[in-house]
């Protein structure tokens, strides 16, 4: 083996040139190391505030007085019903929603119940008015064939703005 006399640059060449052996001999492929990207910048999200809109009048009411207009009903007749609602709100009352649901116990049936829906508009009671609200419900001569004579529940209740107002119930009679 001939040694000579090497300098040190000759010396750094030859300790980087094994580094970069060592490298491809450990499986490294690039000589050259790639450089770690950097995550972009996260995007910042802009949100924008909308204003609620201002709440509406407060609906309220008291009711009063539930009534039909008789006990006692014959077949295929009209039964009218009504409540006084006196508006303890701050807005006008413009409409007003009732469930009858009407209960008849059948023999060996059981109970039997229909309901209707009435949805009352264009009632106007202003802030501090009182007025009667009325819905008529025909009663039917006879239901699949079978008379409708006997005896009944009518349970009410009464909506405003989505919420119960009152409830109401009574027995009547069909003959």
């Amino acid at each position: 083996m001939n040694c000579k006399k090497t300098s040190i640059l000759t010396i750094c060449l030859i300790i980087v040139t094994t580094i970069a052996l060592s490298g491809c001999i450990c499986g490294n492929t690039s000589v050259t190391p790639t450089p770690t990207p950097t995550p972009a910048a996260t995007p910042i999200t802009t949100s924008t505030v909308t204003p609620s809109p201002t709440p509406g009048p407060a609906m309220s009411a008291e009711l009063s007085g539930w009534r039909t207009d008789k006990d006692t009903y014959a077949r295929g007749e009209n039964a009218t019903g009504w409540v006084y609602v006196y508006n303890t709100g701050d807005g006008t009352i413009e409409r007003m929603d009732f469930t009858l649901v009407i209960h008849r116990s059948v023999f060996l049936i059981g109970d039997y119940s229909i309901t209707y829906n009435y949805n009352l508009t264009g009632l106007d009671i202003k802030p501090g008015g009182k007025e009667k609200v009325q819905f008529v419900q025909q009663i039917p001569s006879e239901y699949s064939g079978i008379s409708t004579a006997g005896d009944y529940r009518f349970d009410v209740t009464a909506f405003l703005a989505g919420h119960i107002a009152g409830e109401y119930s009574k027995n009547i009679r069909v003959v």
